[in-house]
């Protein structure tokens, strides 16, 4: 009984992954490529975010709205909303 339910785990590991690519996606992800995306990268992409700009209001980052934890809501940084 237990290889049968950790077989069904592991297939339903795989199963679930798959899932999650679907044909809108995939063509979504194809029009980047199209456009010039490459490989995604973390690490340049959490630069990005909080790399600082001059706006209307001084310097600002996605960061300074949108907040650095992804977990929780952002901020507008002048209403609050």
């Amino acid at each position: 009984m237990r290889k049968v339910f950790a077989l069904l785990c592991v297939v339903g590991v795989f199963a679930s992954s798959a899932a999650f690519a679907t044909p809108a996606s995939d063509a979504l992800l194809a029009k980047y490529k199209s456009e010039g995306a490459s490989k995604f990268d973390a690490a340049k992409a959490k630069k990005d975010w909080s790399k600082e700009v001059k706006g209307e209001d001084g310097t600002i980052s996605c960061s300074t709205c949108h907040g650095s934890d992804f977990t929780k809501s952002g901020e507008h940084h002048k209403t609050g909303k």
